[in-house]
């Protein structure tokens, strides 16, 4: 996909590359509800050939690929473009992308990868829906059903240990390269010219956009049924929906605020320690949803946390600690794009705050806007960690989608499914207007 996308003129490339990362509002578990039981003959009922396993595996492609796709083609986007160009002109095109492109890119592609394999093997959410028997799925019972804390603990030792040492991995893969490209591409424009294949081609970013985004949301428009059916769903459900839109609003604002300094740190430090540092930050990536919940049920539930545990303050801290990794990657590729220099000459005439204030700040304002929109959106869509820490006698929405789920309410789940989707894109759009706003003024 990011090779068609980014180094071919492949039919609707332009429209393609604006719309497969949106398959991304859609959280895993709202696939596996939706293939599961709201597409006409779909996996449960064998239109796929499909249980099991093979289920998981279809649930988790259409779920995970935009990450590889996006992680790729910001390699493809960084990469100086005349060298591939050289290559195919002395070489030939399939020598410069064994030679050139591919190697250059194979970071990423690790990259993605493990992360991929990491985000799969501690999800819960899918295994539980799809009625797989899966390693975070018999923690979550321990825990839940047979109130064993010390067995759901020592049960996730093995499954810590195994993901951190992928996070190890990615990071050594990664090295100094970003992850995500916030600025403009060096090398997006096209390489390889498809002739009249690239109709026939474009059928495959078409088929997976279909798969992954459009059936989705079709199924669930059908299966919602009529404007009654939303209107009950609302009714149940509309605290739910503000209660998820305010913590998670509060959890991107605490991310932002927490992100932005140890961002800077990672970008501007050097030495050792750096590594370290950057190791233990991205932890929570291989920690399952279930085991932060129990981490924090174990840490915050001592008398003299009253004051938080049972406080839909838990939830803010639990979703800072989740997906704060992710918010540093977005914000430190922002601060790369700083010129030391411009900071140099700022502290000769002023403090560091004041550096950080009046350059730093607006410089980097975009990023911190984009870095606000990845955690408001994890955590809006977040299932696993909520489900154990959510205030009594409270409810966010996935949980609300996952309690009807249980009850059978098939049109509610279809509609409250709808409204997540809706409340993802439209605050997306909204960032992204944000985000573009203040990249024209950080940059003009």
């Amino acid at each position: 996909m990011s090779l068609l996308l980014n180094r071919t003129d492949v039919w609707g490339r332009s429209f393609f590359r604006k719309v497969y990362w949106l398959s991304l509002i859609l959280p895993p578990y709202i696939q596996a509800i939706v293939w599961s039981k709201y597409i006409p003959g779909g996996i449960d009922s064998g239109w796929t050939g499909m249980t099991g396993l093979p289920a998981a595996f279809f649930v988790f492609i259409l779920s995970f690929y935009p990450i590889v796709t996006l992680l790729v083609s910001s390699g493809l986007e960084a990469m100086d473009q005349s060298l591939e160009e050289t290559a195919r002109l002395h070489r030939g095109p399939w020598a410069a992308m064994r030679k050139v492109t591919l190697p250059l890119l194979f970071p990423h592609i690790a990259c993605g990868a493990i992360l991929v394999f990491v985000f799969t093997i501690i999800n819960f959410e899918v295994a539980d829906i799809l009625r797989l028997k899966v390693y975070p799925l018999e923690i979550f019972i321990f825990f839940s059903a047979y109130y064993d804390e010390k067995s759901a603990t020592i049960l996730s030792l093995p499954l810590i240990f195994t993901t951190l040492i992928f996070v190890w991995a990615q990071m050594r893969y990664m090295g100094e390269k970003s992850y995500v490209n916030l600025g403009r591409s060096q090398g997006g424009g096209i390489v390889y010219s498809l002739g009249r294949r690239r109709y026939v081609l474009a059928l495959f970013p078409a088929v997976i956009t279909f798969l992954a985004l459009a059936a989705p949301i079709l199924a669930l428009l059908k299966g919602a049924g009529n404007l009654v059916n939303y209107g009950n769903a609302w009714k149940g459900g509309a605290g739910a929906v503000w209660y998820s839109l305010w913590t998670s609003a509060a959890s991107a604002g605490g991310m932002a605020l927490f992100s932005f300094p140890v961002a800077y740190c990672l970008v501007r430090m050097r030495g050792g320690l750096r590594g370290v540092l950057d190791f233990l930050i991205q932890t929570p990536f291989g920690a399952p949803s279930i085991v932060l919940g129990i981490g924090f049920i174990t840490l915050w539930n001592q008398p003299f946390f009253d004051a938080v545990y049972g406080t839909s303050l838990l939830l803010i801290l639990a979703m800072i600690a989740a997906y704060s990794p992710f918010v540093i990657k977005v914000i430190s590729a922002g601060i790369k794009r700083v010129d030391e220099d411009l900071e140099s000459v700022g502290r000769m005439g002023a403090g560091p705050l004041k550096v950080a204030a009046r350059i730093l700040l607006p410089l980097t304002a975009p990023s911190l806007i984009a870095g606000f929109a990845v955690g408001f959106i994890l955590s809006l869509s977040n299932l696993g960690t909520s489900l154990l820490v959510v205030a009594p006698g409270r409810s966010t929405l996935p949980i609300t989608i996952y309690n009807y789920l249980h009850y059978g309410a098939d049109e509610t789940v279809c509609a409250l499914s709808l409204f997540l989707l809706a409340l993802t894109a439209a605050s997306l759009a909204l960032l992204l207007l944000i985000y573009k706003y203040l990249s024209g003024r950080a940059w003009r």
